[in-house]
């Protein structure tokens, strides 16, 4: 896939993202607003303090190092670098770092396209993905007690999550025996 040079100026980019090392990358104010509510908040402050519209302006986003940056960024300009087991955890690091809640879904959406486990439930967890989460309680709730309490992943899970799995597993049950029994 051909992904554009952000090292240097291209196609009227107005923006400089100074990441660690001091390596910079060329965008867009446009872009990156419409991506990010941190990067977009952060553009407005500038503009606010006297920086018109149309001035070149540098970001310092020296807590990302250059080849995060650089995958966020082929990730929102098109032609969208797709999402892949290689790269989703660090675009969701990402996402979240700069409130990119497109991104965020987007990377859900991949990560739905994946067989529920027990695994992603505790990355649903920890990213807050409400519908993967959802969709791997489900699973959870099939998988028997032995096996889930020899998982690690299981085991890293918040008590209240594994509260919900088990709360899950007792419900699946009761409607088993309400069914088997005729009630």
């Amino acid at each position: 896939m051909d992904c554009f040079d952000f090292s240097r100026p291209w196609n009227y980019s107005d923006l400089v993202v100074l990441c660690q090392s001091g390596v910079t990358f060329h965008a867009h104010k446009c872009v990156l607003s419409m991506w990010s509510d941190t990067l977009a908040s952060e553009i407005s402050e500038r503009i606010a303090e006297g920086e018109t519209k149309t001035s070149h302006m540098e970001l310092e986003a020296y807590r990302h190092n250059p080849e995060d940056m650089r995958e966020f960024l082929e990730a929102i300009y098109p032609p969208n670098k797709p999402i892949n087991d290689s790269n989703v955890l660090l675009l969701l690091r990402m996402a979240n770092e700069l409130e990119s809640w497109c991104l965020h879904k987007q990377c859900e959406d991949y990560l739905l396209s994946k067989a529920s486990s027990l695994e992603l439930l505790l990355l649903a967890e920890k990213w807050k993905l409400v519908r993967l989460q959802e969709a791997c309680m489900e699973f959870a709730s099939s998988v028997d007690e032995t096996s889930l309490e020899t998982n690690v992943a299981f085991r890293q899970l918040s008590v209240d999550t594994r509260l919900q799995v088990y709360r899950q597993k007792v419900l699946l049950a009761r409607n088993k025996l309400e069914n088997m029994f005729g009630r």
